[in-house]
């Protein structure tokens, strides 16, 4: 077993970064963590990972205190660090306040045999490491603590534009859309740009779906049009104040007459003063970075780190 010394939060007692494998998880421990975590994020519980990287292993800190979950996957005898789909932000999490040195540990203590390392950090992870290359992404939140009149205000012309051509056109928000339905639609509409995605991503998507809406946690809408046609759909996850955009797709009809925006709105209207907070999910896509701002969503960077420690031949050509 690997050993990295760190410091703990009270700068006081010092405590071990532990490589377990998957198997010697402690399943228990390991989403306690997550759940009193500051920053935690759905897509690191056991559950949600078992789906999307059924053979992901960890770095633990003290009792299950501090915890990075580590993807890991082969390819000809080479070990390698990577990002699941469906799964925006991984990197630290923690139940005490998080330093900068800290997550510097827990990057320097992934292990050596892993030699490319490509990973998405969450927010809250602050780092200064030099052996890493690192570029900054952009997310999208909104605050749902204000009466939606007030939310609504902050809307952007062309927003409160697609939704009025949404009412024109008698658009209405269906609450409960089999997931069957919404990974059909994703898939024929935004899956057709993505030919990485393969028949058991699509599957590994319904499992996630029907364990989240097993959990109480997910929910599945649709947008249909007079004619009752279904326009767009999303999946939305709402867990630790936060509701996490994970599926949006629209048709071509949909793309047209402001479905989506009707979509999110209904969503952000129902959820008006609470203490939740709208997660669009992105985008570095500059037309869907404007469609979630005309919501009025303020920009959170995040990181994206890499590491190639691959032999000299694997490098240059990965390079």
């Amino acid at each position: 077993m690997i050993k990295y010394i760190t410091k703990a939060a009270n700068n006081v007692q010092t405590t071990p970064i532990k490589f377990v494998s998957n198997t010697n998880i402690d399943y228990k421990k390991w989403d306690a963590c997550i759940y009193h975590s500051a920053n935690s994020r759905p897509y690191v519980y056991s559950w949600y990972l078992d789906v999307v990287a059924p053979e992901w292993d960890a770095l633990v800190w003290g009792d299950y205190e501090m915890v990075m979950p580590l993807p890991v996957n082969q390819k000809l005898h080479i070990r390698y660090l990577y990002q699941p789909f469906f799964v925006q932000q991984l990197g630290v999490f923690s139940i005490h306040p998080l330093s900068q040195k800290t997550v510097n540990e827990f990057l320097e203590a992934i292990p050596s045999n892993i030699q490319y390392v490509d990973s998405y950090l969450n927010e809250g992870n602050q780092f200064v490491i030099k052996n890493m290359r690192v570029a900054k992404r952009i997310n999208y939140l909104l605050s749902l603590r204000r009466p939606y009149q007030d939310i609504y205000k902050d809307y952007n012309t062309n927003t409160k534009r697609n939704l009025k051509k949404a009412q024109q056109q008698g658009l209405y928000v269906h609450q409960h859309i089999q997931p069957e339905v919404a990974v059909q639609t994703f898939r024929r509409n935004v899956g057709a740009r993505l030919p990485q995605l393969k028949d058991g991503h699509y599957q590994q998507l319904e499992r996630l779906m029907y364990e989240c809406i097993h959990r109480g946690i997910g929910e599945v809408k649709g947008v249909y049009d007079e004619h009752n046609d279904l326009c767009a759909t999303a999946f939305f996850i709402t867990t630790h104040n936060r509701i996490v955009n994970l599926l949006p797709a629209s048709n071509a009809n949909g793309r047209q007459n402001g479905a989506m925006a009707l979509l999110i709105d209904d969503t952000i209207r129902a959820n008006a003063e609470s203490m939740l907070v709208f997660d669009f999910e992105g985008s570095m896509i500059d037309s869907i970075a404007r469609f979630y701002k005309g919501f009025g969503a303020k920009p959170i960077y995040y990181w994206h780190v890499q590491k190639n420690d691959l032999p000299w031949y694997i490098k240059w050509w990965k390079e």
